[in-house]
């Protein structure tokens, strides 16, 4: 028998027979159908031979069905008897997994409530990027409840994601044998082999995970019927075209579930003795399970290596996406996996929005990355990124635009898919087209900004303001404010780049927008780094009208933040430089800024001289507004020499032009002087009820800082009217918002209206603490009138 089994060759000659007698009966079939459809024969023959078609076409139906049925009564009565086999092919459960407590729960609960039904679960939202851990989850969760299914667990690594993805047919085919099925007699189409499975599924409690799915299109045929089963499903994509599917999507690991995971690779004590190191560490990582397990794990090998040394080596690579792997596994690897599988469209936007350094990416700025391409193109690259979890859907902002990011890790091989044949052409183009879209409605809400506080515009503009933008519905001067409150980070990241990459005109551009916006929310430090970044830059371009903006805007700054020498300094520079190039607005606007240092440093006679000499040139520009600027100021100066008559002319010469021009907070802010100036006269009733009235306007605007001073000049009324307990409430009431904005200069101001009020309430040692803290700011700014004073009361109270 030429070595062959009597068993293999009986089946061989079975096959054999079985084939000759389908071959014969489907070509008397064939005969009988075609001769039925003949006219050379009667009707009564013609029905004969059609009845006999139908019969042969039955008896192939039935020997193509029986044998299966055959093997299906076969397997039903393997299941039923005692000494049932049992398929076990789930892979290991890591003896260290950690976290995902809540989706491991969820999941338990679905598996649990729906495994006694006669349905099927499909539980497919074990979906997320590569690396965030879907198939330990998958495996763990099926590890937990095998118990409860006594036919056993099956496993398929259907290897979606990758190029060799497996074919549906291929797996029924093992899936089917894995289950009895003999080979010979498996279907040979799709259809047939799926309906063969359902079929056999019907009286088994199996748990089988489905693993990588790549689509729906893969998955459906492998899905049970009316079944017990139950099926886990995980994939990079949401298999949201799966019908009646339980879907969890999975995203990097909180802070102490990534923590713990770190401590359990590389042990308890090495990560608790360097705690910040090890939170840092896990940070770098993005939380991403898989970064930190080869994170861990190379920790682990190295002993000698602590955790800051490799934290500080993470933190010093370009990309640390080149750490990130060990002997058998790297975060690079499973991200190329998904990159692969990315049309070219999608490949290209995934590779600009590396580029950018901003944190979020609103979803307008996408059609802006790819300009070269139709709304409807650069939606489908968007749809593909997030389908496939290369970048993360974050949900919608304050406007209703939905807002999308990836993390620290993402965004590295982001970078490292920048060939160096294309990475510089994408860098620009990604970068010109980020900062336009972003100036376009910086420029259109700081117009709404301006429009709604006329005192933003006595300084010169680089850029016009502009038009309404159609990328964000900016209605209002409030909306404005919202917009840039919510980008401001994104907007410094991005002058940062444009700065460090050489992009001049942007940085000037976009830096100088958000002027009005960072001083009405007294962002000092964020505006002098947006002024520093743009001077850099109107000196490169070799832009004089551009710098002598940039130095007054500098000069305004670092008043506030009470750097006094330092504000001069650049404000001689911008009004020297504005007289060569022969702009008086712009030197106006540098004598008006330098006006107020002097006040403040209470050398009231040159800052009148700059008012002054301000107000004259705004006379000669035509800028009435501006000049109603200077006059307030003047009165200001007059009203602290207590030359109450000049002051009280100047207030009401410069209030009916704010009116005119329906300033509210300049209105507001001469009644702070107004009502001071009535204090000075002796008139308690008339200054408080001018005060009072200019605090509820600042609140109204919001200008918490404004009001704050308010409240300074009522303690310092209540004070002069003798009324010591509503002078410290006023002046308490007025501190902390100073405090929050860092503003210094005005602290100490409350801080010496709170010691003259205590030393009204006969309160030695609590006036003494008020008075000392004062004087610590005024000799920073270098007031000498006051400085003598608060010495003054510091000697006499401690005398006393």
């Amino acid at each position: 028998m030429n070595g062959k089994q009597p068993g293999e060759l009986r089946r061989k000659i079975v096959r054999i027979i079985r084939f000759v007698l389908l071959s014969l009966l489907a070509g008397m079939a064939a005969y009988a159908a075609l001769a039925a459809s003949s006219n050379t024969f009667t009707a009564t023959t013609r029905l004969y031979l059609g009845i006999g078609s139908a019969a042969v076409v039955g008896i192939l139906t039935a020997l193509q069905i029986i044998p299966n049925l055959g093997q299906h009564s076969r397997i039903t009565r393997e299941l039923d008897a005692p000494g049932q086999r049992i398929i076990a092919q789930l892979p290991r459960d890591l003896y260290d997994f950690t976290g995902r407590s809540f989706e491991i729960d969820w999941l338990v609960r679905s598996i649990e409530n729906r495994s006694t039904s006669t349905s099927a679960v499909v539980i497919s939202a074990i979906a997320g990027q590569g690396g965030v851990g879907k198939t330990a989850l998958a495996i763990h969760v099926a590890h937990l409840v095998a118990d409860r299914f006594p036919h056993g667990h099956m496993y398929v690594n259907l290897r979606g994601p990758e190029a060799q993805a497996l074919d549906p047919y291929d797996v029924l085919g093992g899936l089917l044998r894995e289950l009895g099925v003999d080979a010979e007699t498996i279907p040979a189409t799709l259809e047939e082999r799926s309906r063969l499975f359902r079929t056999i599924l019907a009286r088994m409690r199996l748990i089988i995970v489905l693993d990588n799915a790549s689509n729906e299109a893969q998955v459906r045929p492998l899905l049970p019927g009316r079944s017990p089963s139950v099926v886990l499903i995980t994939s990079r994509s949401r298999l949201v075209g799966l019908e009646g599917v339980a879907a969890l999507r999975l995203d990097s690991m909180p802070q102490e579930e990534a923590l713990t995971l770190l401590k359990d690779i590389v042990g308890q004590s090495r990560i608790d003795a360097e705690p910040d190191k090890a939170l840092e560490l896990i940070e770098l990582c993005s939380r991403l399970p898989l970064a930190i397990r080869i994170a861990g794990t190379r920790l682990a090998a190295n002993r000698h290596w602590t955790v800051s040394y490799f934290a500080d080596r993470l933190n010093r690579q370009s990309n640390i996406i080149d750490e990130l792997h060990d002997t058998e596994r790297a975060v690079r690897a499973t991200f190329d996996i998904s990159y692969v599988d990315l049309s070219y469209g999608a490949q290209t936007l995934f590779r600009a929005l590396g580029v950018l350094t901003t944190r979020s990416f609103p979803g307008w700025l996408f059609e802006r990355l790819r300009p070269n391409t139709n709304a409807a193109d650069s939606r489908d690259g968007l749809d593909e990124l997030v389908r496939t979890e290369m970048i993360g859907f974050t949900g919608p902002d304050s406007f209703g635009v939905s807002r999308y990011a990836f993390h620290d890790i993402l965004r590295d091989y982001s970078r490292d898919k920048l060939d160096a044949g294309s990475a510089e052409a994408i860098k620009n183009s990604a970068l010109t087209s980020a900062a336009a879209a972003y100036l376009e409605i910086a420029l259109a809400a700081d117009r709404m900004i301006r429009d709604q506080s006329p005192r933003h515009t006595i300084y010169h503009r680089i850029v016009s303001s502009g038009a309404m933008t159609e990328l964000v519905n900016i209605a209002n001067g409030d909306d404005a404010r919202r917009w840039m409150e919510s980008e401001l980070q994104n907007l410094l990241l991005l002058v940062a780049q444009l700065h460090t990459l050489g992009f001049r005109r942007q940085v000037l551009e976009l830096a100088t927008s958000l002027s009005a916006f960072c001083e009405e929310r007294f962002y000092w430090r964020e505006w002098e780094t947006l002024q520093s970044s743009a001077l850099d830059n109107a000196k490169s371009l070799s832009d004089d009208v551009a710098t002598c903006y940039c130095l007054c805007e500098l000069g305004q700054v670092h008043r506030h933040l009470g750097d006094l020498s330092l504000a001069s300094l650049e404000l001689d520079q911008a009004a020297a430089l504005a007289g060569t190039i022969k702009r008086d607005d712009i030197r106006a606007a540098a004598f008006s800024i330098k006006g107020k240092i002097r006040q403040i440093q209470r050398r009231n006679a040159d800052a009148l001289a700059l008012f002054g000499r301000a107000r004259e040139l705004y006379d000669q520009v035509g800028d009435r507004y501006a000049s109603a600027y200077a006059t307030a100021n003047m009165g200001d100066i007059y009203h602290l020499d207590q030359n109450w008559a000049a002051a009280k002319t100047e207030f009401e010469r410069c209030t009916s032009v704010f009116q005119e021009y329906g300033d509210e907070w300049w209105v507001a802010n001469v009644g702070i002087w107004a009502g001071d100036t009535h204090r000075g006269e002796g008139e308690y009733d008339l200054a408080t009820a001018k005060l009072r009235e200019s605090l509820q306007s600042m609140r109204a605007i919001g200008d918490e800082r404004r009001a704050s001073v308010a409240l300074i000049h009522l303690a310092r009324t209540y004070v002069d009217a003798g009324d010591s307990k509503s002078a410290l409430r006023a002046a308490g009431e007025a501190l902390p918002p100073l405090e929050r904005i860092s503003d210094d200069w005005w602290q100490g101001m409350a801080r010496f209206e709170m010691g003259r009020a205590y030393a009204l309430a006969a309160k030695k040692n609590e006036a003494l603490d008020s008075f000392r803290a004062a004087l610590a700011v005024v000799e920073q700014v270098g007031n000498e009138p006051l400085i003598v004073e608060i010495r003054a009361r510091i000697t006499t109270l401690t005398k006393g």
